[in-house]
């Protein structure tokens, strides 16, 4: 009967914790916008809507938006701007991989980590400069990234990861 009863309180635990785990990892919109979350907060996975220049919000849904996840604007060529919020602390792998349009980035103050091949054959981006904050720097994370003429790091900069700026033949300062 104990064992019974044991078993029976693990199983209610378990099915009770079910719907709390699906709605922070289910795809969520606001807007144009899609974002998951997870521990109160938002992570943006992509974005619907038709503007060129993009302005990325801070709270999606009543949570702060803390990363960008992976893929989340890959080939999304007709972006030419973003402006990261100071809430974003992790641009995921790949987030701006091919958006051969995007010339410029604002990056956020909160920036601290900027994910493999994140900007990964963004041609037309011409000037970089990474924010104070930054400390990692993924491996391709601006590989074929022709265009950029002028890099800006900074002195808080720990890991810039193999490639990091590969190929980048423009590069003059």
């Amino acid at each position: 009967m104990k064992k019974a009863l044991s078993i029976l309180l693990s199983l209610v635990l378990v099915i009770a914790a079910l719907p709390l785990a699906a709605v922070e990892s289910s795809a969520l919109t606001d807007g144009d916008w899609e974002y998951t979350v997870s521990n109160n907060e938002a992570t943006v996975t992509g974005y619907t809507g038709s503007l060129t220049d993009i302005a990325i919000p801070s709270t999606l849904g009543g949570y702060s938006v803390t990363a960008i996840g992976n893929n989340a604007f890959k080939g999304k060529t007709s972006i030419t701007g973003v402006i990261i919020p100071n809430s974003v602390t992790t641009l995921g792998a790949s987030a701006f991989d091919s958006c051969s349009s995007l010339a410029s980035v604002s990056f956020g103050t909160g920036l601290t980590a900027i994910g493999e091949y994140a900007f990964f054959r963004c041609t037309s981006l011409t000037n970089v400069t990474i924010p104070g904050n930054v400390q990692t720097i993924g491996r391709n994370a601006f590989d074929y990234c022709s265009g950029i003429t002028e890099l800006n790091l900074n002195p808080g900069l720990i890991t810039i990861g193999i490639a990091a700026f590969g190929s980048n033949t423009g590069l003059t300062r």
